[in-house]
C-alpha cells in the first residue's frame, strides 16, 4: 500500500512547488488500484497531484469521508478530470445543513 498525501494544511518543506490548504486529500495505490481519499477544499489537490505526477483520471474510486467542504470542497474538479470513477458519500444526517 502506498498512501500520497495530494493536499493538507501543512506546507511541504520537501517540495514549494506544492499547495497547502486546510482540507485533505490523499491517493491510496493498493493492489493495483488507486483510490482518492476526500478532495480538499479547493482544486488544489488536483494541481498538485499534476507536481507529483498523479493523473486523477487513472483514479478507480473516489470516497468523500465526511460532510465538511475541507474534504469534499474539490468534488467538481474531480469530477471534471475523471468522469468513470465512482465516488462513495457517506449519508448526511438528518439535520445537517446540504
Amino acid at each position: 500500500m502506498r498512501i500520497t498525501t495530494l493536499v493538507d494544511n501543512n506546507p511541504s518543506p520537501a517540495d514549494p512547488r506544492l499547495a497547502a490548504e486546510w482540507g485533505l486529500s490523499q491517493c491510496i495505490e493498493v493492489n493495483g488500484r488507486r483510490l482518492l481519499l476526500d478532495m480538499g477544499a479547493s482544486d488544489a489537490f488536483a494541481r498538485n497531484a499534476g507536481v507529483l505526477g498523479i493523473d486523477l483520471a487513472s483514479i478507480d474510486a473516489a470516497i468523500l469521508s465526511h460532510h465538511h467542504s475541507d474534504h469534499g470542497g474539490g468534488l467538481r474538479r474531480f469530477l471534471e478530470l475523471n468522469d468513470r470513477a465512482p465516488v462513495y458519500l457517506g449519508e448526511v444526517p438528518d439535520g445537517v445543513p446540504t
